[in-house]
């Protein structure tokens, strides 16, 4: 929405001053008008220029952005099919990793490698009281 605001000084710029927080956020844009009550056309070319300048630093940030996000979706793509290959060949290599085991490999324990322990405790225990005797009473 565009408003050309008049009036008395006073009251333009206690306007001015209520919405500086919004004109300083550039919620509110303030165009200089000229003496005769219209914008001239230098002012409004400078401002659309600006304006235009602005935007194309945005588009070119975000043209970067895209051109290095597709970048890194390819190389995270490369990346997953050089994977997807090496899984494919430890596949292959595990059916022949236990073609080679010995048939005769046994979990069983040989009772000759067996450790034979014997536990033994010696220790008494004595239920007797352990109550400390406390000094006598003595002589003054």
């Amino acid at each position: 929405m565009d408003y050309i605001l008049r009036g008395n000084d006073k009251d333009v710029t206690n306007v001015l001053k209520e919405q500086r927080i919004r004109i300083n956020r550039g919620m509110i844009q303030l165009i200089p008008i000229s003496e005769c009550g219209l914008v001239t056309e230098e002012d409004a070319r400078k401002t659309l220029e600006c304006m235009l300048a602005e935007k194309n630093e945005e588009i070119g940030r975000l043209t970067a952005s895209i051109a290095e996000k597709d970048k890194t979706i390819v190389e995270l793509t490369e990346e997953r099919e050089t994977m997807k290959a090496r899984i494919a060949e430890l596949e292959v290599q595990v059916p022949s990793d236990e073609k080679n085991l010995p048939v005769a490999d046994s979990k069983d324990l040989q009772e000759e490698d067996a450790k034979v322990v014997t536990v033994t405790d010696d220790k008494a225990v004595s239920v007797e009281d352990e109550k400390k005797t406390g000094k006598g009473k003595t002589s003054k």
